[in-house]
């Protein structure tokens, strides 16, 4: 069996052509703000703006992305964040997703499946795309956190994360599920990569929304038998998205967390202290990709390995 790597070494971002406020996704994500009286056009200025520094940022520390454009037509307001319909893994395989919104089914591009296949070696590709027609719904590493080397995946069960799509993953992927509950203002979370990060030597968490105290012990009991450092965060850290941070490796092999101002701010400094301890730390600004999209850096990274 093939041993996975915890950080990859490369990643893909799409810029975006339409970014904007998802209704559909607002049903159960709780982190997205209804516009006001911002027009769609200032939203989607802003958050272009906010991507192509961040770009330039990642560039600076050697981190050196695949950068696709987002297509015109079909209308993906999230295409920003493609971690949620694909993942890669070593081994040359690539697995892509069912979701939820039916407005999100429309990111799922061929164009980047052909560019990863034909210029990039992946060589096989599992679709579970067929499960919406079942309602059972698996958003990617937003509906999984991943712990690579010990093959362990942490989901906490949603309209997006259903256990019969988790347990196929797991069985195809020779992973253990650990599945769990959570509630933030009495409905679940809508996916896990907001309240629970996986780095090399540490792991974000935030214990507090588990609603079973049977569940919240299993998930801190693994994570510390992983041998990792643990940063318990609050609730309100959380809303933050210092839960949605992501380590990567750059091309001088260093382990380099990225996450936005918004979450390094909401971090207490021995957390800092830990977090720095593992490698560099990139803070980006992305408050309107926060605000309007509900997710964060983790969320726009899709890891290729």
């Amino acid at each position: 069996m093939i041993m996975e790597r915890q950080l990859a070494r490369s990643f893909f971002l799409i810029r975006p052509s339409a970014f904007g406020y998802n209704h559909q996704t607002a049903d159960d994500n709780s982190f997205q703000t209804r516009p006001s009286n911002t027009s769609y056009t200032k939203i989607h200025s802003a958050a272009l703006a906010e991507f192509n520094v961040m770009l330039e940022k990642l560039n600076s520390y050697e981190l050196d992305p695949i950068v696709f454009e987002d297509a015109q037509d079909p209308f993906t307001p999230d295409a920003i964040f493609p971690n949620n319909w694909i993942s890669t893994h070593d081994g040359g395989i690539i697995v892509t997703y069912p979701m939820w919104s039916e407005i999100r089914r429309k990111e799922r591009s061929e164009i980047i499946l052909d560019f990863l296949e034909s210029e990039l070696s992946y060589t096989r590709r599992y679709s579970f795309e067929y499960l919406e027609d079942e309602n059972f719904f698996l958003e990617g590493t937003g509906s999984m956190v991943l712990d690579r080397p010990n093959k362990l995946i942490y989901a906490g069960l949603s309209n997006r994360t259903s256990i019969k799509a988790l347990d196929k993953f797991a069985v195809l992927m020779g992973y253990r599920a650990i599945h769990f509950h959570t509630s933030l203002d009495n409905k679940p979370v809508y996916h896990t990569n907001v309240m629970l990060s996986i780095a090399s030597d540490y792991a974000v968490v935030c214990p507090q929304i588990i609603r079973e105290e049977n569940e919240q012990k299993m998930l801190l009991d693994t994570l510390k038998r992983s041998g990792r450092s643990i940063i318990e965060i609050e609730p309100s850290q959380m809303q933050s998205f210092a839960g949605n941070v992501i380590q990567l490796e750059n091309k001088r092999a260093e382990a380099v967390t990225l996450m936005s101002d918004t979450a390094m701010a909401s971090f207490k400094p021995d957390q800092m202290d830990i977090i720095r301890n593992s490698g560099p730390v990139v803070s980006l600004s992305i408050p309107t990709i926060e605000k309007y999209g509900g997710g964060s850096v983790r969320c726009m990274i899709a890891e290729l390995f």
